[in-house]
């Protein structure tokens, strides 16, 4: 290929055309000139894509994030609720004297260990116990 213009422009330098081959070495680096710019925008284009799929993919992945808070916090404010509610419940039963054992708090029933109360108190030996207050 480099044969055929080395020929040509040998040909036009010798027959005094050198104008026109002056032209035809012009309109060659124009056209490799519009070839590089095409294929530089053809790439822009590629990258352009390939960045606008990265942001969506990120922007789905943010949105599943938000759900998934969401989810979760919807969770703790109704926990929260359920312990709003219980807390209620115990400072009613404060205020009323009821039984601490029958209260439910969270979702575990308070509850106390009083086995050993209930053996002294059975076997009547409560008078020798001293109360100290500190």
């Amino acid at each position: 290929m480099f044969k055929v213009f080395n020929k040509r422009r040998s040909t036009s330098l010798q027959n005094g055309k050198a104008g026109r081959y002056l032209s035809y070495a012009v309109g060659e680096i124009i056209l490799v000139v519009v070839g590089i710019l095409i294929a530089l925008q053809v790439n822009t284009w590629k990258e352009g894509r390939k960045n606008r799929d990265t942001e969506r993919k990120y922007l789905e992945a943010l949105l599943e994030d938000i759900h998934l808070d969401l989810e979760h916090n919807e969770g703790v404010v109704n926990n929260s609720t359920h312990n709003l509610t219980a807390m209620n419940n115990v400072r009613e039963a404060i205020r009323s004297k009821a039984l601490f054992e029958e209260l439910e708090f969270g979702t575990f029933p308070l509850s106390s260990q009083n086995d050993t109360i209930k053996f002294i108190t059975s076997m009547g030996r409560m008078g020798f116990m001293i109360l100290h207050q500190y």
